[in-house]
């Protein structure tokens, strides 16, 4: 697996959905849920391709740890959730707390004893 492209597609496919994510209103146009069906249903490719939530692996970690360096959008020692460690690459695909995912360089993570 090419996990830099397919971050990136996960990546593409979230800001795809936010758009389509609208607010929910008591009386929605037809419109308005055949769009927030849509980003639901992107949702569900995005955890699918980086096997998130339901479709998670049984090597899934999820483990607390910090970054030890900044990386872009990312400063130095924020809390993370490791979910895959992929070894080949020595990248690690993290959640912030602020729920956001990142692929990140192992060499970076230190993982909570």
């Amino acid at each position: 697996m090419d996990i830099y492209n397919t971050f990136k597609v996960a990546m593409e496919i979230t800001e795809l959905a936010k758009k389509y994510d609208l607010e929910e209103t008591g009386n929605s146009s037809p419109e308005e849920i055949q769009s927030r069906n849509f980003a639901k249903e992107l949702d569900v490719i995005h955890d699918k391709l980086l096997y998130l939530g339901k479709f998670s692996k049984e090597d899934v970690l999820e483990k607390e740890a910090v970054n030890t360096v900044s990386v872009t959008g990312l400063p130095s020692y924020s809390k993370l959730i490791v979910y895959y460690v992929y070894e080949d690459e020595q990248m690690a695909l993290v959640e912030d707390t602020a729920m956001n995912l990142h692929l990140i360089p192992l060499e970076i993570v230190k993982f909570n004893e």
